[in-house]
């Protein structure tokens, strides 16, 4: 079984510190804008290519470089950024093209991953699940956004995270960026369905390994990712026509030409 987190979880050492408290230190700092940064990224690059500045982003947020850039990394690390031969941040546009070669990755790699992580899957870890999506599926009317990022969370990273293949593991990670995508798109665009579909396809993924059938569980968990993309195509379109977002100091827009 593998215990080891996603890196965007894990802790770093901020080389302007005391050794001895780099890593606390440095961790709540990164951790402290990780998430705002990412989302906010994720947000504008829905409408285009930009370029990432990384003495503007520490400015902004006041910290270190040496934080900003350890953001920065791990950004680039789930896929979101990009470094050119120049060494700059790019952050690329999220077309239709790349969300569904991203999509595409997943449904290839993220089955693998779960017929290997089947064998060391807490029976405990599938109860909670189970008990967890059968409780917001008797109420979807009061589910807040932050739940079903959770539950995306849970299935894609915390259940597959048992595999034993790490470098499985660590490949999926690279395509983290629409797990990103996907928490801000329930924060700021409205479902097209009284409840997502998403909730009955991860009870049936957990039903069918109660059940000891990897197999068809990992066939339903494909199934899943190839009907999510619709429907994640569909928020991007929505958000890009109806939502716009305020310019922040440290994107700055990439021509077509000049964009990654």
């Amino acid at each position: 079984m593998s215990s080891t987190a996603p890196p965007e979880y894990q802790a770093s050492k901020d080389a302007d510190l005391p050794t001895e408290h780099a890593a606390l230190v440095n961790t709540a700092s990164w951790e402290a804008i990780y998430q705002d940064v990412s989302r906010q990224a994720v947000a504008r690059s829905a409408y285009g290519a930009w370029r990432i500045i990384e003495t503007e982003l520490a400015a902004s947020y006041g910290v270190s470089r040496t934080v900003a850039r350890e953001v920065l990394a791990r950004l680039k690390h789930v896929g979101i950024l990009r470094k050119d031969q120049r060494g700059r941040w790019l952050l690329p546009t999220l077309t239709s093209e790349r969300i569904t070669q991203l999509y595409e990755m997943r449904w290839i790699l993220e089955p693998k991953a779960l017929r290997h992580a089947t064998p060391n899957l807490p029976r405990q870890l599938l109860d909670d699940m189970r008990h967890e999506l059968d409780a917001m599926l008797s109420q979807p009317d009061i589910v807040l956004p932050q739940k079903y990022d959770r539950l995306e969370r849970r299935l894609h990273v915390e259940l597959l995270s048992y595999g034993d293949n790490q470098i499985l593991i660590e490949t999926l990670q690279h395509y983290h960026a629409l797990l990103i995508a996907n928490a801000h798109l329930y924060d700021t665009t409205p479902s097209a369905y009284d409840v997502d579909p998403f909730m009955e396809e991860h009870l049936a993924i957990v039903q069918t390994l109660q059940a000891g059938q990897p197999n068809n569980a990992a066939g339903l968990l494909e199934d899943h990712l190839r009907g999510a993309l619709d429907r994640v195509l569909g928020r991007i379109d929505y958000m890009v026509r109806h939502k716009s977002f305020d310019p922040l100091p440290y994107l700055k827009p990439l021509s077509d030409q000049a964009g990654p």
